[in-house]
């Protein structure tokens, strides 16, 4: 499996003080469920650039979109979960109802896709609560490897460390959750 982050994540280089390939999100000011709405039927078609589009409207509506996010996260379309976690990472909001759907969501996701996006946003959202679920996927010798490497990246920023500077990131990180009391998973599920 070719490693595949967020669509928006992808974007996050910088030209000229912003951003290249974000919309001008002052722009987008129809209500959330409007774009709730766009998003539910580009996923139905198909249609990544809409989905994109009606991602950022999201974004752009900020707190007022975390009911229709969290339908999203909840949504059977693998596409609407993944789209939904990385809106989160985006607004990057350290709301302990967003990290904890956040987390409900990962535990019970089997679509890899989805929990690369999970993991990234987590994060992004530098919650402690993560590590936990963090460490089991790094950890655990079933986990397919692009996942375990978004998983030690997003574990870096929540412990600011950079375990990517060590000649074996793995191992860094295995040895700072081993010094933090998280030791590989008794029962490995697979991820």
């Amino acid at each position: 499996r070719a490693p595949r982050v967020w669509h928006l994540e992808r974007m996050q280089k910088r030209r000229k003080g912003r951003i290249s390939g974000v919309p001008d999100l002052s722009q987008l000011r129809e209500e959330p469920e409007v774009y709730f709405e766009k998003h539910r039927v580009a996923v139905e078609r198909h249609d990544f650039e809409a989905r994109v589009m009606a991602s950022w409207g999201l974004i752009a509506r900020g707190v007022e979109s975390i009911p229709y996010l969290h339908r999203m996260l909840e949504s059977e379309s693998p596409d609407a979960r993944e789209d939904a976690a990385g809106a989160y990472g985006w607004m990057a909001r350290n709301d302990p109802s967003i990290v904890d759907h956040l987390l409900d969501a990962l535990d019970g996701e089997s679509d890899l896709q989805v929990v690369d996006s999970l993991v990234s946003s987590l994060g992004q959202l530098r919650d402690r609560r993560a590590i936990g679920p963090l460490a089991q996927i790094v950890l655990s010798p079933s986990t397919d490897g692009d996942t375990r490497h978004t998983a030690i990246q997003s574990l870096a920023r929540i412990a600011r460390r950079r375990f990517d500077k060590a000649a074996d990131p793995r191992g860094a990180a295995t040895a700072w959750l081993a010094s933090h009391g998280h030791s590989a998973p008794q029962e490995d599920e697979e991820r």
